[in-house]
This record gives structure tokens, sequence and C-alpha cells, in this order.
């Protein structure tokens, strides 16, 4: 059943690419985070470079692609982001998503990139999360003003190799800009009146 609902979602979002409904494309640099499994003390880094999205902003339907290091290696993510709203007057969105991920992985390992090649085997993730972002990421009628997605992300999920995981995850130029901003903020000079 997985497998139908899966297709019918990738088919809907290429008529949507092909017809000309509004679908959004954005990409990070990456995003790094913590991750805990199976709600146990057994906290890991997870990080992710290169993540692609284009998303149907009218449906909040979209398709993603990411390289990571968390048991999954070149998944392909399908997503619905039913809800993007502005928080008042400010420029961050938070928008709550499903998401479905296959991908080429290691079951029962942390690390897909320490893992012999004979241990991988197809993997197949559900989970929900809630993204904080400087532009909407879904369902949403205002416009993005450029591609780069910062965010910050807080998600549980679960996988077929019967491990659950909930983490939070930042974008990394994101969280390099608030590392260096104190620095520049210091060493700024005043404006002579």
């Amino acid at each position: 059943m997985k497998k139908e609902v899966c297709l019918i979602l990738l088919l809907f979002l290429c008529i949507a690419v092909i017809y000309g409904f509004d679908v959004d494309f954005t990409w990070s640099v990456g995003d790094i985070g913590i991750v805990n499994f199976n709600f146990e003390k057994n906290i890991n880094v997870h990080f992710s470079i290169l993540n692609f999205n284009w998303i149907e902003k009218n449906t909040g339907i979209g398709l993603g692609f990411a390289l990571t290091n968390q048991r999954t290696a070149f998944p392909i993510e399908l997503m619905w982001n039913p809800f993007s709203t502005r928080f008042g007057n400010s420029w961050v969105f938070g928008t709550f998503g499903i998401y479905n991920r296959i991908g080429w992985g290691a079951a029962g390992k942390n690390n897909y990139f320490t893992t012999p090649i004979s241990d991988l085997g197809f993997i197949n993730t559900t989970g929900i999360r809630y993204i904080f972002s400087k532009a909407p990421y879904g369902r949403s009628k205002e416009r993005r003003h450029k591609k780069y997605h910062y965010n910050g992300t807080i998600y549980a999920e679960y996988s077929t190799d019967n491990t659950w995981r909930v983490g939070i995850s930042i974008d990394i130029l994101f969280l390099g800009t608030l590392l260096l901003y104190p620095i520049f903020f210091i060493t700024e000079k005043p404006i002579p009146e």
C-alpha cells in the first residue's frame, strides 16, 4: 500500500511540474543536528548535505533529496506540508509536515558511511516534523524571495528496521551566522552623528 501511495504522490508532483502549478524549488548546503535512537540514552550527531526540494505550494505536496549519514544513503523523500504560517510580523515561518523517505541504507546501523556494502538494503522511513524557517516551506500564499532554505527542524520518525528517532537539526549556514554574528557585532564601529 505504501508503494502505491508514494507512486501516486510522485505522479502528482510530475503532473504539477508539467502543467505549471505553483512549484517552489528550494535548496540548502545541508544541516546538522542531534538524534536519539529508540528513546534510550543513545544520542548521535546527524548531518545531511545538498538538500534539494520541490514543493507544490497550493497542496503542500513535495519531493526531496539529500545525502545523509543517517542509515539511508541517497534517500528520495515524498512530503506533505499542509500548514506553513508566518509568526506575527516577523520573517519566521512555521511549517508542519509529514514525510516518507525511501533509500538505500544500513538496517540496524547508525552510520551509512562505516557500514559494509553487504549489510545494505532498502530502508523506508515515515515521520512528522515541524520546520522553523525564514521563508514559507509548504502550503502558503506567501512569496519566497530566495531559493536558499534556512531552517531548523524538530522531527520524529520510524524506520522499517524497527528504529524510532527523534531529533533536532539546523541549517549549517544559519548556524554559522549565529556563531559569527557576535564577533562582527563586537567589532562594529559606531556610526558618527
